[in-house]
């Protein structure tokens, strides 16, 4: 088999549109150090749960049978209504690399897609200069 040594840019080349799928993970990376989805599952349940049920329901979580959007909808149904849980995301403002390179990506035409609650690609994006209204 013929070697090629071809880079990224090589394969994908500048005309290529491209699609981000950016989950949980690009927040945990400084300066934004924000929870990953299963250590805030568990800070959840820390603090929702009665005393003696957390161990079952974290026996429950570690199976991997309890899902973060499950987990959201129970509190949701029967806690907090308005999900105000979710408002942790929110208190970081602080953009970290990959942020900004999603969002250099961004303004240069390419699509981002997350699941993430909180608002750091868009951070970035401003502090790129980009206007909101864009």
């Amino acid at each position: 088999m013929k070697e090629i040594s071809l880079s990224i840019k090589d394969l994908l080349g500048d005309d290529k549109k491209l699609t981000f799928l950016v989950g949980a993970g690009c927040s945990i990376d400084p300066p934004s150090c924000l929870a990953d989805g299963f250590k805030m599952m568990k800070s959840i349940i820390d603090y929702t749960c009665d005393q003696s049920e957390i161990e079952n329901v974290l026996d429950f979580l570690n199976s991997g049978k309890l899902r973060f959007e499950a987990l959201v909808e129970i509190i949701r149904d029967h806690l907090d209504n308005n999900l105000k849980i979710i408002d942790y995301y929110n208190q970081c403002n602080k953009p970290n690399i990959q942020h900004f390179y999603l969002a250099n990506m961004i303004k240069k035409g390419q699509f981002v897609m997350t699941t993430n609650f909180d608002f750091l690609i868009e951070y970035a994006l401003l502090n790129l200069d980009i206007n909101k209204n864009d």
